[in-house]
This record gives structure tokens, sequence and C-alpha cells, in this order.
């Protein structure tokens, strides 16, 4: 509107131009007193038009400044009733705000959906759909106007700054882990973003990586395998993967987990060529998004990332669970000798003893109150 009025007014000011240019001058002294006063009232007549019209545009320009910041602080402040639908406020310390555009490839529009924030392992953050921008650079897209939430010093949970943040989308086609550019940590009063240069949140996106590995499981939660939900895979707190649930086809040769839910997980790792600490050799953990939680869930053995490796299959595939494996039993071995020499010591035996010498003469026995020689006597 505002560039239609300029515009106007450059034609005005061309036509008055012209207007100008076609006046004729004075062609004889007797008539050079009327052609004057002609052009003086021709002139007064023009400098009243440019002035009113200039008065008309400088009122609309001021209204139209009005009428956009109105919008602006309808928009900003006048939030629909029930968007934010975070439900325990009241238990939070701190909060720090956050203004984001959903990015989903494929999908225009983005923001009839529901963005939850997962600070460390719980929803904090709760908004129930976005907002359509009517004015600025992002006018006709979504925006979601996040407020999350934070554990502080007075509070009874444990406090929540430095706690990584991650956020679920869920609308009709399914739920969708997003995540910013780069990894962010609860702050407080953290703002980031705004209508104009809005933080953008999207899936994992594998061209990031130069490296991935794969693994075929099965999560077990509370002794119940799980048929719906997400699992992430991490090194160094980063997520760097999101496995779906597939279902297992019901046929004999796909074993004791036929018929049940698989969630295949490509997980992906910094290359020599990614500017990022490498991954190979680094440890992956792993959570279970299941509502408003992620789960720690633990594999049957500690993971490293290796490039290109694959673990486990739609047959036999790995289970996961919530409990932690448990660890194995300790090598069956004999202490140092140092150890040795202290406990024939404590014993008023003296030092210089091995575990060889009292297995000859059949005085294990002995012993085996002190876990000293559990090898070479068989006590494991």
């Amino acid at each position: 509107m505002m560039a239609k009025l300029y515009f106007a007014l450059l034609v005005q000011a061309t036509v008055m131009c012209t207007f100008a240019e076609e006046v004729p001058t004075c062609s004889s002294e007797l008539g050079c007193a009327d052609d004057s006063s002609v052009l003086l009232q021709h002139k007064i007549s023009e400098e009243n038009t440019i002035s009113g019209g200039q008065q008309e545009i400088a009122a609309r320009i001021e209204e139209l400044a009005k009428e956009q910041q109105k919008l602006a602080m309808d928009f900003m402040s006048n939030e629909a009733p029930g968007t934010n639908c975070q439900k325990d406020i009241p238990a939070y310390q701190n909060s720090a705000t956050y203004t984001m555009i959903v990015k989903l490839k494929g999908k225009k529009g983005v923001g009839d959906g529901k963005l939850e924030a997962f600070v460390g392992n719980k929803v904090q953050g709760c908004v129930s759909k976005g907002k359509l921008v009517p004015f600025g650079p992002n006018a006709g897209k979504f925006v979601y106007f996040m407020m999350v939430y934070g554990h502080g010093p007075q509070d009874k949970e444990e406090e929540s700054s430095g706690k990584p943040i991650i956020f679920k989308y869920t609308d009709q086609s399914g739920e969708y882990i997003m995540l910013p550019d780069e990894p962010i940590e609860f702050k407080s009063d953290a703002n980031d973003g705004n209508v104009i240069s809005p933080m953008e949140i999207e899936p994992l996106n594998p061209a990031k990586f130069e490296l991935s590995m794969t693994e075929t499981t099965v999560v077990e939660v509370g002794g119940q395998l799980q048929s719906d939900g997400l699992l992430l895979g991490y090194i160094n707190g980063e997520v760097m993967g999101v496995g779906k649930k597939l279902p297992i086809p019901p046929i004999p040769p796909f074993g004791k987990f036929a018929g049940k839910v698989a969630f295949p997980l490509m997980t992906y790792g910094y290359g020599p060529n990614d500017g990022k600490k490498p991954s190979s050799g680094e440890s992956i953990t792993f959570k279970f998004a299941a509502g408003d939680k992620l789960i720690d869930v633990f594999p049957p053995e500690e993971h490293t990332f290796q490039s290109d490796a694959n673990f486990g299959s739609a047959k036999t595939p790995e289970e996961f669970s919530d409990k932690p494996a448990t660890p194995p039993a300790p090598p069956c071995a004999d202490v140092s000798q140092e150890k040795m020499d202290a406990f024939t010591t404590s014993k008023k035996w003296g030092p210089g003893y091995n575990c060889a010498m009292f297995k000859k003469f059949n005085y294990c026995s002995l012993l085996k109150e002190g876990k000293v020689c559990d090898g070479t006597c068989g006590f494991c």
C-alpha cells in the first residue's frame, strides 16, 4: 500500500511538471502583465495542490504506520487462548523464549501441528499451533512463539541450566524430532529469534555428515515392547540419528519378533572433512521419545561409532531396554604381586610368596578369604 502511495505521488509530480512546460511564454509586451497574472495564479494553484497532496499522503502514511504497529503488537501479544499447552508452568522458576519456523521437506505452511521442547529428558515447553505472519519478509508463513521453562535453584527438581534442548513436532502426518542448525542448551532469560528473523528448526539433515552406520532394534520400556515412538542416537550430547517405527512381517522367518515393531536407526557421524570432531570410536548413547518424556535406553553392550557398521536385522534385531545391561563379571584373575605381598604380610607370613606355591602344596584354602589367587586356585 505504501509503495502505491509513493507511486501516486510520483505520477502527480510528473503531471505537474508537464503542465508547467505547456504554459505559454509571454508573446508581447502588452500581454506580459496578463500573462504574469495567469502564471502566478497557476503557480499558486500548483503549490496548493502539491501541498494538499503531500499532506494527504503524509497523513495516510502515518495512519498505515499506526495500523502496522497495532497489527504487530496484536500479533506478538494477543496469542490465541490455549496455544501455550505446557501444563505445569508454576513448577518452574526460569524461562527462555524462542521464535521459530518449522521446516519439513516437501511441505509448505507448516504450522498446524503441536511443537514441544524437551529440556534434558522432559517436555518443558509446548505450543499447540503456529501463528500466521501477516507482515514482513515471512508474511504467509507460520511461526511458533515458544516459552521454554526451566528449573532454578529454588525448585525441587534438578536445575535446567546447561541441559540440551531439542524439539518434537506432531501433526497428522506423524512425529518429527526437530533440531536447530547448531545444538542449544537451556539458559534462563534467553531470547532467540523474532518474526523478522526466526530460528529455523528441521529434522536431522544427513547432508551435514560424511559417515553413517545402521542398527535394527526393538525397544523394551517397563517390561513392554514398544510399538510407537522415536529412537534417538547421540554422540557427545548431539542427536546424530532418529529412528521411526517399522512393523516386522508376522511370518515365521522373522523369528520371535515376527509381528512386532522394530526401530531401524541410521546414526550419522562426522568425518575428517566435516570440520567437526570426528565421530569414529566415540560412544553412542540412546533415548526413546515416548509421549512427553525421553527415556534412556541401552543396547546389549556398549556401542561406539564405526562407519558403515551394521548391527541387528529384522530377523534378529538388537534388544534395547530401559534397564542397563548387566555388566560382565570381572575376569577371574590373580592380584598383583604387590597386593599378594600385602596380604601374606598381614597374615604374618611375610612377603615373597606367589599363588603357584600355595596351589602346589594344596594351601589354596588359606587364600580364599583374601581373594588374591582366585585365578590360580579356581575360586571364580
